[in-house]
């Protein structure tokens, strides 16, 4: 009897810890290349599983802008920022291939990733 009680123990204490396990969210580290001194390891860029993007830098950029570009060079997504973080959100429904762009006074960085359905 001891034996069967710390079987239904051990079940449930299982089934408890994997309802309360936070899932791992698969994200993909878009590549970065570019020209001037800022360089890949100042900017860490990833699409999460939701189809947004964030963008960390290692410091704040001053006078930074960042644009989403369609595959034919078309603006759709553009903000000046002065920060260390920034989330973008994607157009939705949108399939395709785009280009991110972070252009600063230290210089550019160009990364291509695709929005699936």
């Amino acid at each position: 009897m001891k034996k069967i009680i710390f079987i239904i123990i051990a079940l449930v204490v299982n089934v408890n810890m994997l309802m309360h396990a936070q899932p791992k969210v698969p994200t993909k580290v878009i590549i970065l290349t570019g020209k001037g001194q800022l360089t890949s390891e100042s900017v860490e860029v990833e699409m999460a599983w939701k189809g947004g993007l964030l963008a960390k830098f290692n410091e704040p950029l001053e006078n930074a802008t960042i644009e989403i570009l369609s595959i034919d060079r078309e603006v759709i997504y553009q903000q000046n920022m002065d920060a260390k973080t920034l989330s973008i959100e994607l157009p939705k429904n949108k399939p395709g291939k785009y280009i991110i762009e972070i252009i600063s006074p230290q210089g550019i960085l160009e990364g291509e990733f695709y929005i699936h359905n």
